[in-house]
C-alpha cells in the first residue's frame, strides 16, 4: 500500500480544468483505489441527470475492476496466473479482449524493437519493487533469467495464448493500466457522457465538449524537482502516459535503481528519466512510454516521429549536473517549459 500511495502522490501528469461559472453544468468525480492506483473518473455535462452520470461512472468502474482481474498475475485461476503455471507446457484459453492486449503490445514491442516486452515478468519477479530493498539482486541470477525474455516466444491465436519455454512468465503492468483506461472511456461514451477525463495514476483519457475546450493543460512533472513541473502543453481530447525513473525505485550506494527494466540486460534503463507520450489510445501510449524509455531519446523520438498520431516529450540526463529534452514536432510548438534549467 505504501508503494501505491507513492506512485498516487508522485504522479508525473496532472490534469488541471476550469470551467466557465456563467455555464450550467453538473460535475462529477469519485476516485477508488484500483490496478495499484487512485483511479479517478472526472465527468462534466449539462444535459445528463445526475444519476444517469453516477451510473455511467459505477459501471465504468465496473469494468475497470473486471480488467484488473483479468490481467493481474496474482491472483490464482486467472488467466494471467494461469498462462504464467502452465508456461512451456500447455496453452490457455483467452477471451477476445486479453488476446487484443496482447496483440497490441506485440506492437509496440515491435516498434520499439523490444523495449517494450511483456514477457519481463521473470526479471519484475526478481527485482521485487514492490517492497523495500537494501541489497541488488545477483548479477547472475539476472544474466539466467534474460533468455526467458522474448516477446516472440509467445503463440496467439484468436482465442488462446501460450508461452513457449518453461519459466517464461508475462507482467502486464506497463499496459494493462491504459488498456483499462480506454475501457472505461468507452463505458462513458456509450452513455452518450461528452465531457469528462479517465485518470489511473498519470495515465488518462480525456473528452472535451465547449465545457473544458481550451482550458485543460497537461502538466510534466520535474523529475528530480519535489513538487516542481518541466512544462506543460494543451490538451482538450486525447491519451497520455508517463513513464519515470522516480515511480517506483530505491536507491543503493548513492545508485538509483528503478523498476523500469531493460528487457535485453536485466537491469533497470539508463538513457531516459522520464517519457510523456500522447497517444490515439491510452493502451498505446502507456506501453510506449515504457519503451521508448528504455531505447533512449534519440532512438526514442524516431519511433514517436515515425507514427501518426503519437507525440512525446524525452527527459533525460546529459551529464552528472544537467538534464536536456527532445520534443516531437508536433508538439514544438505547443510545449511551454517553466524550468529553464532543462536545455
Amino acid at each position: 500500500m505504501k508503494n501505491r500511495l507513492f506512485v498516487f502522490l508522485l504522479l508525473i501528469i496532472f490534469f488541471l480544468s476550469s470551467c466557465s461559472r456563467k455555464q450550467s453544468f453538473h460535475y462529477f468525480k469519485k476516485t477508488q483505489l484500483m490496478m495499484g492506483t487512485f483511479v479517478t473518473i472526472s465527468v462534466y455535462d449539462q444535459d445528463k441527470a445526475k444519476k444517469t452520470i453516477t451510473g455511467a461512472v459505477d459501471r465504468a468502474f465496473r469494468r475497470i475492476h473486471a480488467l484488473e482481474g483479468e490481467t493481474s498475475y496474482f491472483i490464482p485461476d486467472d488467466p494471467i496466473w494461469k498462462l504464467n503455471h502452465f508456461s512451456g507446457k500447455q496453452s490457455v484459453a483467452s477471451d477476445s479482449n486479453l488476446v487484443h492486449l496482447f496483440r497490441e503490445a506485440e506492437k509496440i514491442s515491435d516498434w520499439t524493437a523490444g523495449g517494450f516486452d511483456v514477457t519481463v515478468g521473470p526479471l519484475r519477479r526478481l527485482w521485487n519493487f514492490d517492497s523495500t530493498r537494501t541489497t541488488l539482486p545477483d548479477s547472475e541470477a539476472v544474466a539466467r533469467l534474460v533468455p526467458l525474455v522474448n516477446y516472440r516466444d509467445i503463440e496467439m491465436t484468436d482465442h488462446s495464448l501460450f508461452l513457449k519455454k518453461p519459466g517464461m512468465q508475462v507482467d502486464l503492468g506497463g499496459i494493462a493500466k491504459g488498456f483499462a483506461v480506454d475501457e472505461a472511456m468507452k463505458v462513458l461514451k456509450s452513455f452518450h457522457i461528452t465531457d469528462a477525463m479517465v485518470n489511473a495514476g498519470g495515465d488518462f483519457s480525456a473528452i472535451a465538449s465547449s465545457l473544458t475546450a481550451g482550458k485543460r493543460k497537461v502538466w510534466i512533472r520535474h523529475p528530480r524537482k519535489s513538487n516542481a513541473f518541466f512544462g506543460w502543453f494543451p490538451m482538450d481530447s486525447g491519451c497520455v502516459a508517463t513513464s519515470g525513473d522516480y515511480q517506483q525505485f530505491f536507491i543503493i550506494n548513492g545508485v538509483r535503481y528503478h523498476h523500469i527494466l531493460d528487457p535485453k540486460t536485466g537491469w533497470p534503463a539508463r538513457k531516459c528519466i522520464s517519457v510523456t507520450i500522447v497517444a490515439p489510445t491510452t493502451m498505446e501510449a502507456d506501453a510506449l512510454a515504457t519503451g521508448i524509455f528504455v531505447l533512449g531519446p534519440k532512438a526514442g523520438i524516431k519511433v514517436i516521429e515515425a507514427h501518426p498520431g503519437v507525440e512525446g516529450v524525452i527527459l533525460f540526463r546529459k551529464n552528472a549536473q544537467e538534464l536536456g529534452y527532445r520534443i516531437s514536432s508536433g508538439l514544438q510548438k505547443k510545449l511551454t517549459i517553466v524550468d529553464a534549467s532543462i536545455k
